[in-house]
């Protein structure tokens, strides 16, 4: 009977191993955080961005299948920052260009909206910090294409230093955005605030540039997802040429813009437009539409599916893998639709 309990015991010992050593090759929940981005660019309806993701694997080196929601539409507030010194008089390009990024913007299917200054502070035609004229203009998507157009291009030329920066403060003080001339009713609290310079000059605020970092981060809960610089001048070290004139680097401008999915563009590379629908459609962090994979695929294995209908693999018209970032990356043509399910199937890679 003594060694019938023993072997009793070293029978439910083996299956306890087995049973423990089995758990681990059942299915897995992995919840993962998206983190909500900016957006940009065309004609293309722009979705919300992709709710947490559900992942399914029968072993860890089989099949996995992820599952994304995405969210209601996110918001973002575009504050444009143009240069309009002596400097900038000199670029007959400039009407066209800010033509075609006046397009761009009008064209969004978000929920958006923006304001134009100058980086003339002066106060010579109008307050520092506030919007062209003696009313405040917010401009919608799909409205008054023509009069976004005259307000970044048109603005009267100023013998003043461009102080883009100062600017940019002066903007989004509490005081001038309680004021009808000025900025009122710009700035959401839920919104992602994106911010564009245009110059061709060196910025010559009086404050420090940790000054203006610390005064934009202040603005928001999280500022690190919720702010977004591009800077359009002189890139560093040395600065570009535009139609036979030398645009100097622009430090300031550079230094201030060093944050995460922001962008230090050149005022030389047209067309502008597209140095800005470029931030948003590419892949790595700046990236727009994209979710994240909980673990490194063998990129040959994705498959990508919205609502159930497959998704082909495309840099221009469907999916595209961006290793550095593990992530699938949407085009702008097959940006999953608001509410919509996005299931990526893929084979992990394992250790041998």
């Amino acid at each position: 009977m003594r060694h019938t309990h023993r072997f009793l015991y070293l029978i439910i010992a083996i299956c306890g191993a087995f049973f423990f050593i089995g758990a681990g090759c059942g299915i897995r929940i992995i919840s993962q955080e998206v983190p909500p981005l900016p957006d940009a660019a065309n004609t293309q309806e722009v979705p919300p961005l992709p709710d947490a993701a559900t992942t399914e694997s029968v072993d860890s080196c089989q099949e996995q299948i992820e599952t994304f929601k995405q969210k209601d539409p996110p918001k973002y507030d575009f504050l444009f920052v143009v240069d309009h010194s002596k400097e900038m008089e000199k670029y007959s390009i400039a009407d066209n260009e800010f033509g075609k990024i006046a397009r761009y913007y009008t064209d969004l299917k978000i929920d958006a909206q923006a304001i134009v200054i100058s980086t003339d502070t002066s106060g010579q035609y109008y307050q520092a910090g506030c919007t062209r004229g003696s009313r405040r203009t917010i401009y919608k998507p799909n409205q008054d294409f023509i009069g976004l157009h005259k307000e970044l291009a048109a603005m009267p030329v100023t013998e003043a230093k461009p102080q883009g920066l100062e600017a940019v403060y002066q903007a989004l003080l509490p005081a001038q955005r309680g004021k009808e001339s000025c900025s009122k009713g710009f700035l959401r609290k839920d919104a992602t605030l994106v911010i564009i310079v245009v110059s061709s000059s060196l910025d010559h605020s009086p404050q420090t540039v940790e000054t203006y970092k610390a005064a934009l981060d202040a603005l928001k809960d999280n500022p690190r997802e919720q702010i977004r610089i591009i800077t359009l001048t002189g890139p560093s070290p040395g600065g570009c040429t535009l139609s036979n004139r030398q645009v100097p680097a622009a430090p300031r401008y550079h230094k201030w813009a060093d944050r995460p999915l922001s962008y230090q563009g050149s005022f030389c590379d047209l067309p502008w437009m597209q140095q800005i629908s470029s931030v948003f459609a590419s892949s790595g962090p700046a990236s727009l539409f994209y979710v994240t994979l909980s673990r490194p695929p063998l990129p040959e294995t994705i498959k990508v599916k919205v609502n159930g209908k497959e998704i082909p693999q495309s840099d221009t018209d469907g999916w595209s893998y961006d290793a550095k970032n593990n992530q699938v990356v949407f085009s702008h043509s097959q940006t999953p639709p608001a509410s919509s399910s996005i299931t990526v199937t893929y084979t992990p890679q394992c250790s041998p």
